[in-house]
């Protein structure tokens, strides 16, 4: 049963995932707002459900420690701080079997990520003697993956799948 409350928590996780993306591929930024948006937006979500407070806990501990390994990825000059915060923004959305799913495919957008990065800086020098693209820098992009994105696309493709998307479109616990 898909009620307006739902259906606007349903658009506003995707978009706000999008939006961070998006501007980590730009700028490699991840705007703190979007982290801050995602987690109100659970919290709004979470009492549209018929969850308690037990799994709503669930929850929290998913937040804390994609929180922590975040920041230990940070701390160890492999992630930005940006991304550190968006996959503990994320995570809050799932609880333990889901979080599995969102593990892999972000890992695996990852990779997909990084080799499509490093490619991109190789064909560099060629784009650059195309027309309109003689201005294009790679290089940076090569070595600091905007990782934003491939938190975006798993989570993406692990939300249809999670308990907290059927029990906003369907009420099931």
């Amino acid at each position: 049963m898909l009620t307006l409350s739902s259906s606007l928590f349903l658009i506003a996780f995707p978009v706000g995932l999008i939006y961070a993306a998006v501007s980590d591929f730009r700028r490699f930024i991840i705007p703190n707002w979007t982290s801050v948006l995602l987690i109100f937006g659970f919290i709004l979500a979470f009492l549209a459900t018929p969850f308690g407070l037990e799994r709503f806990a669930q929850h929290l501990a998913m937040f804390f420690v994609a929180l922590a390994i975040g920041f230990g990825l940070f701390s160890l000059g492999l992630w930005g701080g940006g991304d550190g915060k968006l996959i503990a923004a994320t995570a809050i959305w799932f609880t333990w079997p889901d979080m599995l799913s969102f593990l892999l495919y972000m890992s695996l957008a990852g990779g997909a990520l990084s080799v499509l990065m490093l490619l991109a800086a190789k064909l560099e020098p060629a784009l650059r003697k195309l027309p309109g693209l003689k201005g294009i820098t790679l290089g940076e992009r090569a070595i600091n993956a905007p990782y934003g994105v491939a938190i975006a696309i798993g989570a993406l493709l692990a939300f249809p799948d999670s308990a907290m998307f059927e029990a906003l479109v369907y009420g099931i616990v």
